[in-house]
């Protein structure tokens, strides 16, 4: 996530402070490189970049439930909690992995799989509400005012 999310977040940073800079003060060779940078970031196009904030958004509510699911092996007692957890990242990955490799980097191969991480991702939320404790949060709270 750092690595993702951090070059999106230092890309950002680099255009709004970089942007107001007059490179005309700039001897001529790095001038150049500094305007055809800058051509290269305005040619992009955002939706890219918002594609893989909405990627990581549901990110996290996956690894958090896997997380929960291996919790389970010590819970539960049962190493196939483990397995299950594995699997389930394997499955994610292999999905995430495989689509562009047969279908190619269209956009609608990209919007498919996002869009399947982000169903993987609310399918989390629901394991990670099913797997909860239940009264744990209550329980919680009267061990902080024991």
């Amino acid at each position: 996530m750092v690595a993702v999310g951090g070059q999106m977040v230092l890309s950002a940073i680099n255009m709004v402070v970089l942007s107001p800079i007059n490179v005309n003060t700039r001897p001529s060779a790095p001038r150049q490189a500094v305007i055809q940078q800058f051509v290269a970031m305005n040619a992009q196009p955002i939706w890219p970049h918002v594609l893989a904030a909405w990627e990581r958004l549901w990110a996290i509510p996956l690894h958090v439930a896997l997380a929960v699911i291996v919790l389970q092996v010590f819970r539960r007692q049962r190493m196939i909690w483990l397995f299950l957890a594995i699997l389930l990242h394997a499955l994610v990955d292999f999905v995430a992995g495989a689509l562009p490799q047969a279908f190619g980097q269209s956009i609608p191969t990209l919007l498919l799989g996002e869009g399947i991480v982000c169903v993987f991702g609310l399918i989390s939320l629901w394991i990670i509400w099913r797997l909860r404790e239940p009264g744990g949060l209550a329980r919680a709270a009267v061990d902080l005012t024991s």
